[in-house]
């Protein structure tokens, strides 16, 4: 039996599958309901108990920018990944919610990777943890789609 190797090895092959997973589950997700049937108001700089129920609450340095109206989605845990998803509207200009994740970005240690449109994609060096971001103004104020990723090594 000839054993893969090079580029399509067995790690690649589970990276490869891993991601579509993530990519699919996340699909799927975003078509949920919101969690107990109600939007949540996020408390000044808190961070946000998200689907304790599966993988426990977002880490500490996932902050949601304060006075939002939330809309959790559940919690996905695939191949060593953990992640959390939060979709909220807040009265704030884009502006405003870059300010606050950049601020959070120094604070934590995470670096910004990459910007794509209005979307900015963060990793925290020591622990390889990645947040992303996603803002769309609207009449009413800024919707944002948060993401935060962990890693277990």
């Amino acid at each position: 039996m000839v054993k893969p190797t090079g580029l399509f090895g067995r790690r690649t092959i589970a990276l490869v599958v891993g991601a579509i997973a993530l990519f699919v589950a996340q699909a799927i997700l975003r078509s949920e309901p919101k969690i107990g049937g109600a939007n949540q108001v996020s408390p000044p700089g808190a961070p946000v108990d998200v689907d304790a129920t599966t993988a426990g609450p977002m880490p500490a340095w996932a902050k949601i920018y304060p006075g939002a109206t939330l809309t959790v989605h559940p919690t996905i845990r695939v191949l060593g990944v953990t992640a959390w998803q939060v979709s909220y509207t807040v009265k704030a200009s884009p502006d405003q919610i870059r300010a606050f994740y950049k601020d959070l970005a120094t604070e934590e240690g995470f670096t910004e990777t990459n910007v794509i449109g209005d979307q900015h994609f963060f990793t925290q060096d020591s622990t390889d943890n990645k947040f992303s971001y996603l803002t769309v103004r609207d009449t009413e104020g800024t919707d944002v789609e948060f993401d935060a990723r962990t890693f277990k090594k």
